[in-house]
């Protein structure tokens, strides 16, 4: 393994494990948060799509509740 040298001295393992560790963490935030951005995007797209089919269920059942009110009245 090789030791990066710093000011009068050299990285030690432990130091090396720690900057691995530091650099890992940095990445696993980056993923977190791109992940939360696609799931926030996700939870929009449900809703979007819950109100359109709620809208449309409501349409037909008005649509066929006034379709039976017509046929009752003959």
């Amino acid at each position: 393994m090789k030791k990066k040298k710093i000011n009068n001295g050299t990285y030690t393992k432990a130091d090396l494990a720690n900057i691995r560790i530091d650099n890992h963490e940095k990445i696993c935030r980056l993923m977190q948060a791109e992940t939360h951005k696609k799931i926030d995007q996700i939870c929009s797209r449900i809703k979007r799509l819950e109100y359109i089919l709620l809208t449309s269920a409501g349409g037909i059942i008005v649509g066929l509740s006034t379709l039976v009110i017509m046929l009752m009245d003959r």
